[in-house]
């Protein structure tokens, strides 16, 4: 069988045709064709993300060699340090080349794939904030005192990891809701937008305006945790990847929420950001008060 193009269209199409026919043989094989097609996608990320992790890896000794050179250059003479500054200069050239290739790698394959800035094709929208298939949703609950997380997957509809009745009210599982219950009456809405080095996402439509998550207090610990597995992946596979994981219930504050479920779809990275700065206030917290935590 040829292989499809990986797009958007390809899996709504055949749900579409498998609506209309009757012949179970026919269904069957179009069911075929499905699954076979979401193999090739993962294949296709997973050959990305193998050369991702190289690249980060990379960028990651570079930026260890420009440390090591910056802290011995103050005790070297102005015509030796002349060309530590010029090495430093090289240094940066290769980092900002290899940034380049890794998105390069990250678009190969995502024709389709939509930027924070670019138009919607469908016009959704929730608060004055546009919505595009695969984006990451937050919302405030309870006067900001958490953070509820979903993944869009268009017309109105959202992926998420919570209670039928609310995000802890029975029991807790990854199903499909519709935008209004997501929002459940919450007025601050936001989109997070990831970029493509790792570093932490922004905020679109937080008060207007972009907000870089600057005050998430995160230990370097989980900076490094992250670049090793980031992997930014298209609308549509992170869509795909939502759906692949509706039903399952095994909900975990620290370990498995609401955030790890969203970012993992988008990104390949098991995190939250708000349990890591829970975490690392309790290590702050500890050492000004010399509290052994374990």
């Amino acid at each position: 069988m040829s292989s499809i193009d990986i797009n958007k269209d390809v899996f709504p199409l055949i749900d579409v045709v498998i609506a209309a026919v009757k012949d179970k043989v026919i269904i069957d094989e179009l069911e075929k064709i499905k699954d076979s097609q979401r193999e090739y996608m993962h294949a296709e990320a997973n050959l990305r993300k193998k050369k991702t992790s190289e690249i980060i890896m990379a960028i990651s000794r570079i930026d260890q060699e420009k440390i090591l050179l910056q802290h011995v250059c103050s005790s070297l003479n102005s015509e030796v340090k002349n060309s530590v500054d010029k090495l430093i200069h090289f240094l940066d050239k290769e980092r900002n080349d290899l940034l380049e290739e890794k998105k390069i790698v990250s678009n190969n394959h995502s024709t389709s794939r939509i930027t924070s800035k670019s138009k919607s094709d469908n016009n959704d929208s929730i608060n004055g904030v546009s919505l595009n298939k695969g984006d990451i949703l937050a919302v405030t609950r309870k006067g900001g005192l958490y953070r509820h997380y979903g993944v869009y997957i268009g017309d109105n509809k959202v992926i998420h990891y919570a209670a039928e009745n609310g995000d802890f009210s029975g029991r807790i599982s990854i199903h499909e809701a519709s935008l209004s219950e997501f929002q459940d009456g919450a007025m601050l809405v936001y989109v997070l937008d990831f970029p493509d080095d790792g570093e932490l996402p922004t905020k679109r439509g937080f008060y207007g305006d972009d907000a870089k998550l600057q005050h998430y207090r995160e230990s370097l610990f989980f900076s490094i945790i992250r670049t090793a597995d980031y992997h930014l992946y298209s609308p549509e596979e992170t869509v795909e990847r939502a759906r692949e994981r509706m039903g399952e219930d095994k909900y975990s504050l620290p370990f498995n929420n609401c955030e790890h479920f969203a970012i993992w779809c988008k990104t390949g990275v098991k995190e939250s950001h708000q349990v890591n700065e829970w975490i690392t206030q309790l290590f702050d917290f500890s050492r000004a008060n010399r509290i052994s935590i374990y």
